[in-house]
């Protein structure tokens, strides 16, 4: 039975301990958080930009991903 890991933002590794297990990965773009943090918006930009570009790290990786991209 696999198991969930959520990433958040501030632990985008590239050697993530999680990659060692049996796990399926999920990644949240947060609105709430944007909005509550008093982030300059290139900051949020970066971000967001930055869980993007895991996500597709993990991908590519052959791990199975969960995203909830903002709209």
């Amino acid at each position: 039975m696999k198991t969930l890991t959520l990433i958040l933002a501030n632990q985008l590794f590239e050697y993530h301990p999680a990659l060692e297990t049996d796990t399926d990965f999920v990644l949240v773009e947060s609105k709430e958080l944007c909005n509550r943090l008093n982030y300059h918006k290139f900051k949020l930009t970066y971000t967001l930009t930055r869980l993007r570009e895991y996500r597709d790290l993990l991908i590519s990786k052959g791990q199975k991903v969960y995203y909830f991209e903002l709209n």
